[in-house]
């Protein structure tokens, strides 16, 4: 229900084009069109764009397992560029998840099964 209520309802995510594919049991997919918009001076994708994209399908994929989540904390690495017109494609995966405590990597790659873009660390904590 968070899923519904809360993910797919983020005005953030909806301006920069961002389209959850699939958030069930933990796990969550998503994509995003790089557009125009979206390109710093170097004329790649603004390293936001690829925080926003990765940080949104992580937390489909923590509020998919029900109760709220929020984000401890955040980390992300940049590897090769993405230019206008690329399709970006996020997977959020488990690393660890305990009660209170999780931890998840976001694998952000060019199409699906790409070359890796960025990756994501995030640490996640439930409100009880």
């Amino acid at each position: 229900m968070i899923v519904e209520n809360h993910i797919q309802k983020d005005a953030f995510a909806k301006l920069l084009g961002i389209r959850l594919l699939e958030a069930s049991e933990g796990k969550a997919s998503a994509e995003m069109l790089v557009t125009e918009d979206m390109i710093n001076g170097l004329g790649t994708v603004q390293g936001g764009a690829l925080f926003s994209l990765a940080d949104y399908t992580f937390a489909a994929a923590i509020n998919s397992l029900g109760g709220e989540l929020v984000t401890l904390d955040a980390t992300m690495n940049f590897f090769r560029p993405a230019v206008c017109g690329d399709v970006l494609h996020a997977e959020a995966v488990p690393v660890k998840t305990g009660n209170t405590i999780m931890v998840y990597d976001v694998r952000v790659v060019l199409g699906k099964g790409g070359k890796i873009v960025s990756s994501f660390r995030g640490t996640a904590f439930r409100k009880k």
